[in-house]
């Protein structure tokens, strides 16, 4: 097919956040997740090598939006980012100036904050439309957008929605399309996100712009359902959070029902899409075009390496510096993956990660048991290596460092030439004197009843210690001491039987050990709570106090009567003994009772249900 320029072509990049591409039919999962998606896609382009180049949202979305990386753009952290240097174009600045209409519209989850650059190039850009459950109304505004001013001119319209994101509360009828467990929500929010994609397709179509609309589906990254021990993303950078999906439609000019292998990556997004409008570079870009390689000019993928990078800091306190760093390199065979730990691994590490969420701690220590480190000897400076075989084991459970020692040696020196050219070039192009901004989560959990998430209906958090006494925590905050259920307030039933345990072990990845140091548990019990209606945010503490290995106690976890941990061990999912874990879950209050349940699993039957607090 004749490459050709598309002076009047439309271009909508639909991006849904936390998308990984084996949930999506059209990239052969087991359900038909994606209908809609799977029917544009057999007109059009499925990229399978798709690569994601950060493992969490807001580097994620700057780099589909500049071309770079995100050690050169430089939006990396929780906060503290300066906002994006002028020296840099977005891809909505550049459309802009060659005559398109810009218009974005994202539930952005306060971290597409117009401030840090996410709106620069937009006329309209509205990032305010909801924290979660917003796709219908997004929609609807790029829907009625189009209808009155499509017409007028050829327009960029992108679109950003939070609902695939944890935590997954789909709406009827998506809720229990697929099951009650919690990667059933997880699938009937990305069929939930679907059917709304299809009704702006369908919009597009009804209007008779299909033949001169370029559309992209994509995403910012996956999140993982516990294929290394743990759920989310953010720190890990396995395939199950840098597999995302990536498909192309545009009648005119692309080939139909073409399934492409070849690895491309996010920050080659930009100039791809400049290329099918046949607009010139005109700005710094780290990307390259892969629309050769689609049109059979190339009989492979011009990307050869991709490289990938996360870093955090807290979400609390004052630290603006990076706790860790973590980077993978992705051949076509081999992936060698680095963390380092950045900050002192002290106490004051664990209260910043601990406050920040994401059980960073936890994640480490296993990571640490995986790689061959003793977690006792983690420490500032700590460095963590891991390589495997794509070919022989895509899943990434078997490290072969030490089997092939070269081979990492090799992609190292090559990531180490990457970092030093990255940041070289961010040096060029970031302005010394740009002032950090704290927005992004911090702001977000501040204004979150703004947008739609959660806040607490009771005046104060009801926080207890189950199976122990009443305690105040490092933070000031006092836990009740367990009780038996009283009427009208709250407390722990059971039809069966349930007591307590306990030990005087040290207790890792917390300040507060006495929580975890004692637990209620039981074949079958309850912890009900009398308070006000609403939507509240409830965490569970868990800790492995009894058994040496994992595989032999689990049990089920309901939340308002689901299903929200099947076949929970807690060893398992902590990487062992005497180790702090913490989930945390949504729901609904409408009849003044909040109930959860713990049902033990074990046969015969046995007291294998636990919690700590």
């Amino acid at each position: 097919m004749k490459k050709e320029a598309m002076d009047s072509l439309n271009v909508v990049l639909f991006a849904p956040d936390t998308v990984r591409r084996d949930h999506l039919s059209c990239y052969g999962y087991h359900r038909e997740t994606t209908p809609n998606l799977d029917e544009l896609a057999k007109r059009g382009v499925i990229l399978r090598g798709h690569i994601a180049n950060s493992g969490w949202t807001l580097p994620q979305y700057m780099t589909m939006h500049t071309g770079l990386y995100p050690l050169t753009h430089g939006m990396t952290l929780l906060k503290g980012n300066p906002p994006l240097s002028p020296k840099i174009m977005t891809i909505a600045e550049v459309l802009k100036e060659q005559g398109y209409a810009t218009v974005g519209f994202t539930s952005s989850n306060g971290y597409l904050h117009p401030e840090l650059g996410y709106g620069r190039g937009f006329d309209k850009y509205l990032w305010k439309l909801g924290y979660n459950q917003a796709a219908e109304r997004i929609v609807d505004n790029a829907i009625d957008w189009i209808n009155k001013f499509g017409r007028r001119k050829k327009f960029f319209l992108f679109i950003h929605i939070n609902d695939t994101h944890e935590p997954f509360n789909p709406p009827k009828p998506f809720d229990s399309m697929w099951g009650d467990e919690y990667i059933d929500k997880y699938d009937g929010e990305i069929t939930h996100v679907d059917y709304h994609f299809g009704r702006l397709v369908e919009g597009i179509e009804r209007l008779g712009m299909e033949e001169n609309t370029l559309i992209v589906y994509t995403s910012d990254h996956g999140t993982e359902f516990w294929e290394h021990g743990f759920l989310e993303k953010k720190v890990n950078l396995y395939n199950e959070v840098l597999h995302i999906p990536l498909v192309m439609y545009c009648p005119s000019l692309l080939p139909e029902r073409k399934i492409m292998d070849g690895l491309v990556a996010t920050v080659d997004l930009f100039p791809t899409i400049l290329d099918i409008l046949n607009i010139p570079l005109k700005t710094v870009i780290q990307g390259r075009s892969f629309l050769p390689y689609i049109l059979g000019e190339l009989q492979s993928s011009p990307r050869k390496v991709v490289f990938s990078h996360t870093e955090h800091n807290s979400r609390v306190g004052n630290v603006t510096k990076p706790s860790f760093e973590h980077f993978s390199v992705y051949t076509e065979r081999y992936k060698f993956i680095r963390a380092k730990i950045l900050l002192p691994f002290t106490e004051e590490f664990f209260e910043i990660v601990e406050e920040g969420g994401g059980n960073w701690v936890t994640r480490f220590r296993a990571l640490a048991r995986r790689v061959g480190i003793d977690p006792k000897d983690i420490k500032q400076g700590t460095v963590f290596r891991e390589l495997y075989d794509l070919e022989a084991d895509p899943s990434e459970q078997r490290n072969i460092i030490e089997e092939e020692r070269k081979i990492a040696e090799e992609l190292e020196r090559m990531l180490d030439r990457w970092i030093r050219e990255a940041r070289q070039l961010g040096s060029k192009l970031r302005t010394v004197s740009q002032k950090p901004i704290m927005i992004g989560h911090t702001k977000r959990l501040i204004d979150r009843n703004k947008m739609g998430g959660v806040r607490p209906q009771c005046p104060i958090p009801i926080l207890v210690n189950a199976g122990g006494g009443g305690y105040v925590d490092r933070r000031g905050r006092r836990w009740f001491k367990d009780q038996e259920y009283i009427p009208g307030k709250w407390g722990y039933t059971t039809e069966t039987y349930t007591d307590v345990l306990s030990t005087s072990d040290e207790i890792e990845g917390t300040l507060d050990p006495y929580l975890y140091q004692s637990q209620r548990f039981g074949q079958s019990f309850s912890y009900v709570f009398h308070i006000p209606n609403g939507r509240y945010k409830v965490t569970l503490h868990f800790a492995e106090i009894i058994m040496n290995i994992g595989g032999i106690e689990f049990f089920d976890v309901y939340l308002q009567g689901k299903l929200i941990l099947r076949s929970y061990n807690i060893f398992n999912d902590a990487g062992g003994r005497n180790i702090a874990v913490r989930k945390s879950f949504v729901c609904e209050v409408t009849e003044n009772q909040l109930t959860i349940q713990f049902i033990g699993l074990t046969e015969p039957q046995q007291e294998a249900a636990k919690v700590s607090a």
